[in-house]
């Protein structure tokens, strides 16, 4: 079962999950179960946002991936693909970033502006002179635990 293979969930939640989307890469494909993302139907999401949750259209029905329900299924449960979301890996790669990284300004990072901007020190030209107020340290901002 390859990245990015779409599944019919076969849980119970399958009214309003219609699909699952296989997350896992294909270099633990020996293994005995999957690492899926839920296709929630778009109708059953108030908000959305526009990385973490892309529209996709599977089998007619209007879904949205929604990475911060990743599961593990095992792989004898999963039926046989009913489609693929490999030619938009690029969107599903971004909301799983989305998803996991934004702590460490992943896509759509909210936090990105609370973490140093670490910058080179300027050039000094010629007949530049060194200035002690060009070494400063950038100050750490800290960010409260939530």
């Amino acid at each position: 079962m390859p990245q990015f293979d779409v599944h019919r969930n076969p849980g119970r939640t399958r009214a309003v999950i219609p699909f699952v989307l296989v997350a896992q890469g294909d270099r633990w494909k020996d293994r005995a179960d999957r690492v899926v993302v839920p296709l929630v139907l778009a109708s059953e999401v108030g908000y959305r946002d526009p990385t973490l949750n892309p529209d996709f259209t599977i089998d007619g029905t209007a879904v949205i991936p929604n990475p911060l329900q990743m599961a593990t299924i095992p792989l004898r449960v999963l039926g046989p693909a009913v489609g693929s979301l490999d030619g938009a890996h690029i969107r599903v790669i971004a909301a799983l970033d989305a998803g996991t990284n934004v702590r460490y300004g992943g896509v759509g990072s909210r936090h990105r502006r609370r973490f140093p901007v670490l910058r080179p020190p300027p050039r000094l030209g010629a007949a530049a002179k060194p200035d002690s107020s060009d070494q400063k340290p950038v100050p750490h901002e800290a960010r409260p635990h939530r």
